[in-house]
């Protein structure tokens, strides 16, 4: 972990649609790491169940899926569920791979922030840190990097002064899969202790400290 004090590093802020806080201004200055940030929060208010909108009724994942089941096994449509849902099989596996990759990404989040916990526990948390891109000769490549990662709605460059704490990791040691969790834990442990990976341009840094806002980028500078 790094201890920074009046540095520059640059963040892409993007305004997904499920982000209540408000965008930064330039000029302001911002505190991270009191609360969950809003791309942690966004667990607590939003879930995978879908809901006939005539009736109200609540149709979760799993009941989705053995409901489709049932089908495939010659039994009807269940008749709440087939007046919104398609019973197609494309249109199902779309919706239950999105309700898989949403809680296998907060399982994800759970255990890394338990090694962090446990054995890394002055590092920022990924649950209230925000993320920020290096000031230096490699800028450029790490911003062709996250840019396309990142939510595509009002998608904007900061120029920041942090003073805080900083961990450099790599994004190769965040995994995103249906593994055991004590696999899990032994990646989490390689990224908490700030292992460089293979490629350079998958930097992640993590920030809790002081932000201030002190100009907004344009993209062309970095080529996107």
């Amino acid at each position: 972990m790094e201890y920074v004090n009046g540095k520059v590093y640059y963040h892409i802020q993007s305004k997904a649609s499920w982000n209540k806080y408000p965008q930064w201004q330039q000029g302001s200055t911002y505190t991270i790491g009191r609360s969950k940030n809003p791309w942690f929060g966004y667990f607590d208010e939003n879930g995978k169940n879908i809901a006939n909108p005539t009736t109200g009724k609540v149709f979760t994942a799993d009941t989705v899926a053995a409901l489709i089941l049932a089908h495939q096994d010659g039994q009807p449509q269940d008749p709440e569920l087939k007046a919104f849902f398609s019973y197609d099989i494309k249109n199902a596996i779309i919706y239950l791979r999105a309700a898989l990759s949403h809680y296998v990404k907060f399982a994800r989040e759970t255990v890394y922030e338990e090694v962090r916990v446990q054995n890394f526990p002055e590092l920022p948390s990924r649950q209230r840190c925000t993320w920020v891109v290096p000031d230096d000769e490699n800028t450029a490549e790490y911003m062709r990097f996250w840019w396309p990662k990142l939510n595509q709605n009002e998608r904007r460059i900061l120029k920041l002064e942090l003073t805080g704490k900083l961990h450099k990791t790599n994004e190769e040691f965040l995994l995103f899969a249906t593994n055991p969790l004590d696999y899990d834990r032994q990646y989490a442990f390689k990224y908490w202790s700030g292992e460089q990976g293979a490629d350079i341009n998958k930097i992640e840094c993590l920030f809790e400290g002081i932000v201030k806002v002190l100009a907004i980028i344009d993209p062309v500078v970095y080529g996107i």
